[in-house]
């Protein structure tokens, strides 16, 4: 189980970075609401990532909490 849960939160972390990242480059660029936007596009293209790579993972090995 803890296999599957550091890589879960590696997934986390990289995506709260790079969500951050996207912040600060759009909004330094164009304005606070353009980074806010996205930001949360950001989040929600990995969160979409990460529930396709749990339907590709065999059933065996998905975290369970």
């Amino acid at each position: 189980m803890a296999g599957a849960v550091v890589p879960s939160i590696l997934f986390a972390l990289f995506a709260l970075f790079s969500a951050a990242g996207a912040y600060l480059i759009a909004s330094h660029a164009r304005s606070r609401a353009a980074g806010i936007v996205a930001a949360l596009l950001t989040l929600f293209f990995f969160a979409a990532l990460f529930l396709a790579l749990l339907a590709l993972m065999p059933q065996g090995t998905l975290p369970t909490g």
